[in-house]
């Protein structure tokens, strides 16, 4: 899938429809380079991490 595109090193989107991609993105993944994945939120939630963006994001990598 990504394995030939070493640039990337991470995948996200918007909340609601990229949570599907994100997550079977990551998981095909997995076995050969594994790409961390993150989605974006339109606003904060106000419980659980309270972060406008979750999961594996890392400052300074490249995404699509």
């Amino acid at each position: 899938m990504m394995q030939g595109d070493t640039d990337v090193d991470s995948i996200g989107g918007l909340e609601l429809g990229a949570v599907p991609i994100v997550a079977a993105v990551c998981a095909q993944s997995f076995r050969g380079r594994p790409v961390n994945g993150f989605v974006v939120r339109k606003e904060k939630k106000g419980h659980g991490t309270d972060q406008k963006i979750d999961g594996n994001f890392k400052p300074n990598t490249t995404w699509c």
